[in-house]
């Protein structure tokens, strides 16, 4: 075996293990899967898969994760707003998941708000 087969047989191996150990963080959080979140006043969110696991001195494991989101203000009587994408994504450190986490039963309450002020608007254009 000459030095070019050495090198890229340690480059394979090292390719593997980075991959392994990716993998390994996620699967770490995994249990995070369906949990929900209320980050900013009018959002919520949940958790639907895991993506990336990043570390910084600063807060430690940051998890880049795909949600269904929900934007819902309620404020105003004409001007409300609302949205809900299936296909989104977020990110958040571990150590400020459990400030923001909601139960699934509040997640789906704000759900059929929103769905029902979408209804309502629907149903309001269309008459």
């Amino acid at each position: 075996m000459d030095n070019n087969d050495k090198i890229t047989e340690l480059q394979n191996e090292i390719k593997r293990l980075s991959e392994e150990q990716k993998q390994s963080q996620i699967d770490k959080y995994s249990y995070l899967i369906g949990k929900c979140l209320h980050r900013a006043v009018i959002s919520w969110e949940k958790i639907t898969a895991i993506h990336r696991v990043d570390y910084d001195e600063y807060g430690g494991d940051e998890i880049t994760f795909d949600c269904i989101s929900i934007y819902y203000d309620e404020h105003g009587e004409y001007n409300r707003k609302c949205g809900i994408s299936i296909d989104n994504y977020g990110n958040i450190y571990v150590k400020d998941i459990e400030e923001k986490e909601i139960t699934s039963e509040k997640f789906c309450s704000i759900f059929e708000a929103t769905t029902n002020f979408i209804r309502t608007k629907i149903n309001f254009k269309t008459e």
